[in-house]
């Protein structure tokens, strides 16, 4: 941190002579460790870059050479960014480290009653996005939604369809538990290529509600679930937000999905 030059160290916690053991610190591997300067001489190591990259919601590959001396953003197109443990490798005879950054998952919540608090909540915590949708002004409520970044004030459809056309949105939660919001909106998501969109209710709801909104599964490219999330045996808000957040992460990080509520 004085000197501004690089250096690396190497932490193994199975080696009963090492730092890391003697201090009972780790979970019993080895860690590289690089310390380098982030600063004008390495152009910031292109940090900048990766920030604007993943605040304008797109998907980047960062590469950084391990002594500090340069850093590359490129950009990747999103539909083709698929979660992945970062590598180290040899190019050009520097010992480079390549991140894959993907920009925070931008959840959509229909509904705005006392059990979304839960939903919005957990999202938020799980570093997404959350925007909230309800025409009854009763509902969605600032002051019981803190957390949440967007709270679409326009109660109409049209409305949004302009909140999705302007935001990167690719996942959606109905739970408004009302048979026409639920229907409008999930017609209007279903002409949307989201990656995780998931309705609240039972097997009998889902086909009324499809019905009503004049659409069936194939409409959906990609991950739909109805009933939302996974089987973990709750039945209080709080735990079916965690049931659905837990489904919605496995969608992203393309994990199994087998186990339906």
């Amino acid at each position: 941190m004085t000197d501004g030059v690089s250096r690396t160290a190497v932490y193994d916690d199975e080696d009963e002579e090492d730092i890391a053991f003697k201090l009972g610190v780790g979970c019993g591997g080895v860690v590289h460790l690089s310390l380098v300067p982030v600063n004008q001489d390495n152009q910031y190591l292109s940090l900048d870059a990766v920030s604007k990259t993943l605040t304008n919601g797109d998907a980047c590959e960062w590469a950084c050479t391990v002594d500090g001396t340069r850093g590359v953003c490129e950009a990747v197109e999103y539909s083709n960014a698929k979660p992945r443990k970062a590598s180290l490798e040899t190019i050009k005879g520097m010992r480079t480290l390549s991140v894959l950054m993907l920009p925070p998952i931008h959840l959509l919540v229909i509904g705005g009653g006392y059990d979304a608090t839960f939903m919005t909540r957990l999202a938020s915590l799980q570093g997404y996005l959350v925007s909230l949708w309800d025409p009854r002004p009763a509902q969605a409520r600032i002051e019981h939604f803190p957390e949440v970044n967007y709270l679409i004030e326009d109660p109409s459809v049209e409305g949004l369809l302009l909140h999705l056309s302007e935001h990167n949105i690719q996942a959606a939660v109905l739970m408004s538990h009302h048979r026409e919001i639920d229907a409008k909106a999930l017609q209007v998501l279903s002409k949307r290529a989201l990656t995780y969109t998931a309705m609240l209710g039972p097997l009998h709801r889902k086909q009324e509600i499809m019905d009503l909104a004049g659409i069936q599964d194939t409409d959906f490219s990609q991950y739909f679930a109805s009933p939302a999330g996974f089987d973990i045996g709750g039945e209080l808000p709080e735990h079916i937000a965690l049931s659905v957040i837990a489904q919605c992460h496995a969608v992203f990080h393309t994990k199994p999905t087998n186990l339906k509520r």
